[in-house]
């Protein structure tokens, strides 16, 4: 039997339902706006971030407008980027979120809410629309997008894979492959033609290398779409129509040239002069250096004789071919630089074919018949090369972010097992009574030991947690400072006490601070928030002094890593070799001595606290947590900043040159 038709409500219970349903948003707006704001922080992130604070400069990086910056830098670096900047956002969103029960209090309330929806939506207008619009303010949010780049390595990672694709020596890389043979002789045909235009040989070798590079990267990149996937070939279609032509333009000009300087009479009476010298065979220093003498002897001799320049056959053309090849070669740099840079990023972001280029040659392809057989399209030794360097650790060094990261991990690790343990000590009915003030043993109820172990561990998480977070965004700002000062050579390096740059540390000393001490006071908060105990302005100035205090602590530390960092590169810059023991040693005492002063401003701002003198074990127990986490962080980064720097190995054939420089030099 069919079911009866239901009738639309009534109106009145429409509204009804409204009015239930506002109200019980509005018990919620706080939160509800909180989550609102921090959705629009994210999506503001993503085009803020896109944004490069400052865009690759150079004709050899005009394209790169053409390009979203994921695009430029690949998905992966970008996401590590955005991730960074989300959460650097979303931090001081919470900090500013997190105000509004303070300012309660010191209104005069006693209980810690987080009510109202106007507080968040306020604090995520200050994030997205007064920090970016205000002239003195936005330098804070230029600041946090270029923290964000520089721990995602943007856009030094794109610069050094450009870098190392650059400098590799083409005609090596190549050499024996039968594709490349007409490639290798116009490489060696060059070099005899320049030698013999007056061009010394090892400028000779690079102007050759640019125009081979120019040819080869300019084949795979505009001419080979079917080396790409389809829909991410297509992302490049305008950046492509916009290099062919000046591509091609320029191959077809170094063949003209070719063809003209070897037609020219003087060119040929200076090789027939030197018959074990054959155009498109290796050619060494000394051959060339005999080309650029006899070619200087009879320029030499007809000038001595008053010969007039038309009476040597095309001598007088020998002066606009240097000029010519001159003006080439420029122009073949900057177009193969500009192809290089194209083709990192094509295959960079084209994983289908980078997974085939970098896949060993004796692995199966399912798409081809019997074992071992790579696709021809894919068998291109040129291409595996420059592939697998893309793809090799040895072209962009980890960023130091992520030592400084694992580091406080470590470090959070180890505290908070000493944590636990020393609550499992001190917490228990039989050892309390006797570390306790009177006035607090008899508010104590007798617990059993499944209460005692969980209360252990979830106060161990919370005292451990905020102090590792503190100590991870002060460190990180500070290292952050130190690479962006080096970056510039604004950097005064630790070398011993007597000298000590005081004036380099205090900027790090101050914005430590700063970020250290939200992340201290959020815990107090959440604690009465939580709790729903009750809390007063006196309560709220005593705590926050206590963390100002322990913030010096943590900023201090951070400096104290900085000044690590500065003795563990400089070692590494002279080569002292040590054995293994004696290393470990020498870090051990150092990563002690740079404790001592933050464990002492820790120790001294608890120790004039008269609460927490009057809870010895609780103060040990927060001592403890301090010294153990500072150490054992700062020890484990030196130890990963140590091996990384020891481990860097120079490219395949070439180190890696500046990013400044040309191809080949």
């Amino acid at each position: 039997m069919p079911e009866p038709i239901q009738q639309a409500p009534a109106p009145d219970q429409i509204a009804g339902s409204l009015v239930e349903l506002l109200s019980r948003l509005g018990e919620k707006s706080f939160g509800l706006s909180f989550l609102f704001g921090t959705l629009v922080i994210a999506l503001y992130a993503g085009k803020r971030l896109g944004e490069l604070i400052t865009p690759p400069k150079g004709a050899e990086y005009d394209f790169t407008s053409m390009l979203t910056l994921p695009l430029l830098v690949g998905r992966d670096t970008y996401n590590r980027a955005y991730i960074f900047y989300v959460f650097l956002l979303l931090y001081f969103y919470f900090v500013l979120c997190i105000f509004q029960p303070l300012v309660d209090i010191i209104g005069g309330q006693t209980t810690i809410k987080f009510q109202g929806a106007s507080w968040p939506l306020f604090a995520a207008l200050l994030v997205v629309g007064v920090l970016p619009a205000t002239p003195v303010v936005a330098q804070i949010e230029h600041s946090l997008r270029r923290f964000a780049h520089a721990i995602a390595n943007i856009p030094d990672e794109f610069y050094n894979r450009v870098t190392a694709l650059s400098a590799q020596e083409i005609e090596t890389v190549v050499a024996g492959a039968p594709e490349y043979e007409s490639d290798i002789e116009t490489f060696w045909t060059l070099i005899a033609v320049l030698s013999i235009l007056g061009i010394e040989y090892d400028d000779a070798v690079r102007g050759s290398r640019r125009c081979v590079s120019l040819r080869l990267f300019g084949e795979w990149t505009l001419e080979r779409p079917d080396l790409w996937s389809q829909a991410e070939y297509q992302r490049y279609t305008d950046v492509i129509a916009m290099l062919k032509p000046q591509y091609l333009s320029l191959r077809a000009k170094t063949e003209d040239l070719i063809f003209e300087t070897e037609s020219n009479a003087f060119v040929k009476s200076v090789l027939a002069s030197n018959p074990t010298v054959l155009l498109g065979g290796r050619i060494d220093a000394g051959s060339a250096q005999t080309l650029r003498v006899d070619a200087e002897k009879l320029l030499a001799q007809g000038k001595k004789k008053g010969v007039v320049p038309n009476q040597i056959p095309l001598l007088e053309d020998l002066k606009f071919a240097r000029q010519g090849w001159s003006e080439h070669i420029k122009a073949s740099e900057v177009d193969a630089k500009r192809l290089i840079a194209l083709f990192s990023i094509v295959v960079r972001n084209d994983r289908r074919t980078m997974r085939e280029l970098v896949r060993p040659e004796n692995v199966k392809n399912p798409k081809t018949t019997g074992p071992g057989v790579l696709d021809k399209r894919y068998a291109d030794p040129g291409l595996r090369f420059f592939a697998q360097l893309l793809r090799s650790n040895n072209i962009s060094a980890e960023p130091w972010f992520n030592s400084i990261l694992l580091a406080t991990l470590v470090g959070s690790g180890f505290a908070y097992l000493f944590c636990v343990l020393h609550r499992l000590a001190t917490d228990n009915d039989v050892i309390r009574k006797y570390v306790l003030p009177p006035e607090n043993l008899e508010k104590l109820k007798p617990q059993t030991l499944d209460t005692l172990i969980s209360n252990s561990f979830t106060s161990s998480a919370s005292d451990v947690g905020f102090l590792g977070l503190a100590f991870l965004l002060s460190a990180s700002i500070a290292l952050f400072m130190r690479s962006s000062r080096i970056r510039n050579e604004e950097w005064l390096p630790f070398y011993d006490l007597p000298t000590t740059p005081v004036s380099s540390y205090f900027g790090l000393f101050l914005i430590g601070w700063i970020m250290a001490l939200p992340a201290l006071m959020l815990q107090w908060i959440l604690y009465y928030a939580r709790a729903g105990e009750l809390a007063d302005r006196d309560n709220l100035i005593h705590v926050m002094q206590i963390n100002v205090g322990i913030a010096f602590a943590l900023a201090s530390a951070s400096v104290c890593l900085c000044i690590v960092t500065d003795i563990v590169a400089a070692r590494a810059a002279e080569d002292v070799t040590l054995g293994i023991k004696q290393n470990r040693r020498y870090f051990n005492q150092i990563c002690l001595l740079a404790c001592i002063l933050p464990t002492g401003l820790h120790a001294l701002i608890l120790l004039t606290d008269q609460g927490y003198v009057r809870q010895p074990a609780f103060m040990a127990g927060q001592m403890l947590i301090f010294v153990v986490l500072i150490y054992a962080a700062m020890r484990f980064f030196v130890t990963t900043l140590e091996h990384r720097l020891r481990r860097v190995t120079p490219l395949p054939l070439q180190p890696v040159l500046d990013k400044d420089q040309g191809l080949g030099g």
